[in-house]
């Protein structure tokens, strides 16, 4: 089994014209470290877990609960809320 490191090595590897790709989550979390550590396996799977831990936190957008807290906003703020 890979782990995002691997995933990260055969992606930057692959050869010209493919069009092999990775999840946008393991791009960002990988560009998000300096350009050192991008070959570092610790360091990669580490900034990808953190990534998705912060991910698993935030509210999906688009949710019941936003829009539901974003119309009352709107209520409120309204002239005959």
């Amino acid at each position: 089994m890979s782990d995002a490191f691997d995933r990260w090595v055969e992606w930057c590897s692959k050869p010209p014209g493919d069009r092999r790709g990775i999840p946008a989550e393991l791009y960002a979390a990988v560009m998000s470290l300096p350009e050192d550590d991008r070959s570092d396996r610790q360091r990669v799977n580490e900034a990808v877990r953190h990534h998705k831990r912060l991910a698993a936190r935030e509210e999906p957008f688009g949710s019941t609960s936003t829009i539901t807290r974003t119309a009352e906003r709107t209520r409120q703020a309204s002239p005959d809320g």
